[in-house]
């Protein structure tokens, strides 16, 4: 018998602790549904998260700017028309290297 009321006070505390865990702030992370305190509501998270993604990916200085080249920064009303770069993938710079040491001994 002394069994089973230790399995039963060991449910009722687990039970207990449960229940405190649900309503602890500790329990509490960045992103959930704020809670009330003292009857208010913390909106900030919610205001914080709306105003960031109404902000514009890429902004301009005005509507019709083309804006800037994402390689050098400058603005692309700046640049010539046949503005570009050329980005070699590295896993292909041996290659480049053989090919231009072969163009020196065509030569």
């Amino acid at each position: 018998m002394a069994a089973l009321k230790d399995i039963l006070a060991e449910q009722v505390r687990i039970k207990d602790e449960l229940k405190r865990m649900e309503t602890d702030d500790e329990t509490t992370e960045e992103d959930e549904v704020g809670r009330i305190h003292d009857e208010l509501i913390d909106l900030e998270p919610v205001v914080r998260d709306t105003l960031v993604l109404a902000l514009p990916v890429n902004p301009v200085c005005r509507p019709d700017c083309p804006g800037l080249c994402p390689d050098c920064g400058v603005a692309w009303d700046d640049l010539p028309a046949d503005h570009g770069h050329t980005t070699a993938d590295p896993r292909w710079a041996a290659l480049s290297a053989l090919r231009d040491r072969n163009k020196d001994t065509e030569e």
